[in-house]
């Protein structure tokens, strides 16, 4: 599955005041999607652990104590 990323005019700015080039641009708007990506499914996973330790009944407990 190709992502197909298209470069607006500011990208292309960016990319010259860089010394990018178009495809390098494309690289690099591509690696910060995977990057975001990756970060969103680690806080989601992050998430789940942490409601699935308050779900225990050790966790609901843990306040009388």
């Amino acid at each position: 599955m190709e992502i197909q990323i298209t470069l607006s005019n500011t990208d292309k700015e960016y990319a010259s005041r860089h010394g990018l080039s178009d495809s390098d641009m494309r690289d690099f708007i591509l690696d910060m999607r995977l990057a975001d990506e990756l970060e969103r499914r680690s806080i989601c996973e992050a998430e789940q652990r942490r409601a699935a330790i308050m779900s225990t009944p050790q966790y609901q407990v843990y306040d009388a104590w």
